[in-house]
């Protein structure tokens, strides 16, 4: 039996004998060892357990949602389409809006970041009935989304240099199709929604470099996938691309979305 530091006066497992005996003295190294040692085993088990929801988001995207919304479309079933494609977003929704409305820590970004995908759910929907609608509303998620990272780093160089770039990326881009545009209404929306985008991206891809942390690389990351989905969505209506095409690009879309609404929890 060994012999507890603390003397008789110590009433661990080391004097008593038993494994149940109280110990309230830390100093006690065999009660200290294995406090810090269930600790240690519970943050491990509650970060594997939080990776379980997400997985199943995932799956459940790849798998079942993007599948059926693509067979919808082929068999021309509306509610079975629509409903499918905006599932994955509803999902990216619910995790921001658990870190925005259940989590003590919760602040304005999370607040904002859940608002913007409820407003991105509907712009799905709408994205197949009225596309102007749909756009509209891309637009006013897109401009949350801004608010939310803005709340964290004020206009910087970093920004203003990011924002030039991709402005003048995206607005060539958009200027290369315009012929494709049907109207001259919506080809001045995608003109504005290509600011949007460029302002999205100025607000998060500095972020990892000027606020490290987890929730700064999923909003950079989320935001980047997001800009990179529309484009390769434009790109493919306009070439008339096979359905393998938009399936890689509305995968990358709600990845993007899963992102976004995963840093909503995830504190810088």
């Amino acid at each position: 039996m060994s012999i507890c530091s603390k003397g008789p006066c110590c009433a661990c497992p080391a004097m008593t004998g038993s494994p149940f005996a109280p110990c309230i003295d830390i100093l006690c190294p065999n009660r200290y060892d294995s406090f810090i040692i269930i600790i240690q085993n519970h943050t491990a088990l509650k970060e594997e357990t939080a990776l379980i929801p997400i997985l199943a988001a995932v799956v459940l995207t790849w798998a079942l949602c993007m599948p059926l919304h693509f067979y919808g479309k082929k068999q021309k079933n509306k509610v079975l389409s629509l409903s499918f494609k905006a599932l994955p977003t509803i999902m990216a929704a619910m995790f921001a809006g658990y870190a925005a409305l259940c989590l003590p820590a919760s602040d304005d970004y999370a607040k904002l970041i859940f608002l913007g995908l409820c407003t991105c759910v509907f712009a799905d929907v709408m994205l197949d009935i009225r596309f102007e609608i749909g756009g509209f509303l891309f637009f006013l998620g897109h401009v949350l989304y801004v608010l939310a990272l803005s709340r964290y780093r004020v206009l910087s160089w970093w920004c203003l240099t990011v924002f030039v770039i991709a402005a003048a990326v995206l607005e060539i881009f958009v200027y290369r199709y315009r012929e494709k545009v049907p109207a001259r209404f919506i080809l001045l929306g995608l003109h504005i929604y290509a600011l949007a985008l460029s302002a999205l991206l100025a607000f998060s891809l500095p972020l990892p470099f000027l606020a490290p942390g987890s929730r700064s690389v999923l909003a950079a990351s989320g935001a980047a996938l997001f800009v990179v989905s529309d484009m390769t969505l434009c790109y493919n209506t306009v070439q008339k691309k096979p359905t393998l095409w938009h399936y890689i690009s509305l995968g990358i879309y709600y990845t993007a979305q899963l992102l976004l609404g995963l840093s909503a929890g995830k504190p810088f």
